[in-house]
This record gives C-alpha cells, structure tokens and sequence, in this order.
C-alpha cells in the first residue's frame, strides 16, 4: 500500500505503526489523524520510536513486553517506560485479571489478551501497586520504570513458571 505522501506500507513494523496508532486512539479520528501526521512527517515507522514520541505501542508488542515483565526479566526495563505506557499497562492487565477471575470476556477483550495468563492474585498484586503510583499528581519515565520494577520484584514469578504471549 502506497500513500499521497509516498509512504509505503510495506513491512509489518509499519503495520505494527499503524495498529498502535488505532488502538491507542480508540475510535477518535482526530488524535489518529494527529499522530499519523507526525509518525509520517517525521518517519517515525518503529515502535521503539513510537514508545518514545507518544508512549504508544501495539497491543502484540505489549503482550511480549508484559509476558517478559510478569517472567521477571530485567532486560526490559533497557528503555525507559513513558508515563503513557504505565496506562496501557494498566488496561491491558486489568482484562487479565478478569479473564483470570473467570469473567467471560468481549471478543475484543480477549483480541486484546491473545493467550497472555497470569494467577489472579498476580494481577491483584500487581493492579494495587499500579493503581497506587498512577495516582500520583506527577509522574516521570523514571518514576514509572522504577516503580514497575519495584512492582516487579513484588509479584516475582516462580522458577520454572512463565507466563505465555500470543
């Protein structure tokens, strides 16, 4: 696919771009239209990128990330987390959780989820101490990475026992 702009989308990082972009704005065209205007004029086709400018990333590159998170790999706190990415966070494992407390989910929700799985007390654990930092008035990358961190070491997965991505 090729545009008026002469960008081609053509490599499924692109596509991943672009899924981020309709997801995090959630049916709004206006803030699509917004960050799509940026992500072209300033070739912003990575989602490395993409986590960095907006604090966006697609839900498959989440579940990667939060599968690896809940594994207690330190690896991926490499990058520092935007502010925004403590929210997708934070949605994404609340429809875990209630998949893991056995509430039959919207296909979307379990779209969303793909065959990510974590215990219920996990998640509770782990939505408390999120609940409590993004309540804080102000909040930096740094705080974010750090607190997720300390969330991390809290609900420090067994050996052996990891959750699965999709």
């Amino acid at each position: 696919c090729e545009t008026k702009e002469n960008v081609k989308i053509d490599t499924q990082e692109r596509i991943d771009v672009l899924m981020a972009i309709a997801q995090h704005c959630g049916g709004s065209m206006r803030a699509a239209l917004k960050m799509l205007e940026r992500c072209v004029f300033g070739d912003i086709w990575d989602e490395k990128l993409l986590l960095v400018e907006f604090g966006v990333t697609s839900d498959r590159t989440l579940r990667t990330w939060l599968a690896d998170y809940l594994a207690g790999d330190p690896t991926v706190f490499e990058q520092m987390l935007p502010v925004e990415f403590l929210d997708n966070s934070i949605k994404l494992l609340e429809v875990m959780y209630k998949a893991a407390r056995g509430v039959n989910l919207q296909f979307w929700e379990r779209d969303r989820i793909g065959s990510l799985k974590a215990p219920a007390q996990t998640l509770s654990l782990l939505l408390t101490h999120l609940y409590a930092v993004a309540q804080r008035p102000y909040l930096t990358p740094t705080m974010v990475t750090i607190e997720m961190l300390r969330a991390q070491e809290k609900i420090a997965a067994p050996s052996g026992r990891t959750p699965r991505a999709g």
